[in-house]
């Protein structure tokens, strides 16, 4: 992929476009509530300037259901969650301020690409939140994107959405005690981490690091181009992929911590 184009697919990711805006509505900094959330007020501006989708006080059927916090909006808290991963924002003594060393990624759209799509694992809360059922990539969601990743290297650059749902499945339930919950139980756990699995693929999609087709998922070029300049150039196929401690390679398909070379 020519730098230009990868630059060109870079800036129109919408969640780039969001946590620039993001970044720059925060200015010199903004307070928060005593939980650590944006206020609602600062959230009804922001649900309109980043133009999410997330809808406050909405009515379903005759009912109308009062938001009564930021972190009741979910596509709002993930541009915050990513802004914050990625470096350009944190918390100090109450308020969301600048990073200023960060500030110069906000007009390198490649550079910022590159460091949300580093960061991305680190977007469990934000996007595996608690329900009835708590989904396993909750607590390891690092890892659970880790055997995505896996499952698409050890395919040649694709995996189909559930042999990698059943992958991330085997590694990660072998992590809790669940000798005791019921058929039904194991049932709403295993629907829930699939479904959160999923969402997290669509995200990928969305910003540009996965191409889909159907029910499988594809590395992008952008992300190819990444991850070569990041682990080595290597034949199509045999793309080397790290996180953290966690690794996957052609060679060593693990999808959990490991001590690969």
């Amino acid at each position: 992929m020519p730098e230009d184009d990868l630059a060109a697919a870079a800036a129109s990711a919408p969640a780039v476009r969001q946590v620039v805006a993001l970044t720059r509505w925060v200015g010199s900094g903004r307070k928060l509530t005593q939980t650590g959330q944006l206020t609602m007020a600062d959230a009804g501006q922001l649900v309109t300037l980043l133009e999410i989708g997330d809808e406050i006080d909405p009515v379903i059927g005759t009912r109308r259901f009062r938001t009564r916090s930021s972190a009741d909006l979910p596509r709002l808290a993930l541009v915050v969650a990513w802004a914050k991963a990625t470096g350009l924002l944190r918390v100090v003594h109450g308020r969301l301020v600048p990073v200023k060393t960060n500030q110069r990624l906000l007009d390198r759209p490649v550079e910022l690409w590159t460091v949300m799509f580093a960061a991305f694992d680190q977007l469990g809360p934000a996007l595996c939140p608690p329900g009835w059922f708590a989904s396993l990539l909750g607590e390891d969601f690092s890892d659970g994107m880790t055997v995505l990743f896996a499952s698409i290297a050890g395919g040649g650059g694709a995996t189909r959405i559930e042999k990698a749902q059943e992958q991330v499945w085997s590694v990660l339930s072998t992590r809790y005690y669940l000798d005791e919950a019921t058929t039904e139980q194991l049932g709403h756990i295993r629907k829930a981490t699939d479904r959160d699995l999923h969402r997290a693929a669509r995200e990928l999609v969305a910003f540009g690091a996965l191409a889909e087709d159907g029910e499988t998922l594809h590395l992008s070029p952008a992300a190819e181009k990444v991850l070569s300049a990041r682990f080595a150039a290597v034949q199509p196929g045999a793309q080397i992929a790290q996180s953290r401690s966690l690794c996957w390679t052609p060679t060593h398909q693990c999808g959990d911590v490991c001590s690969c070379p």
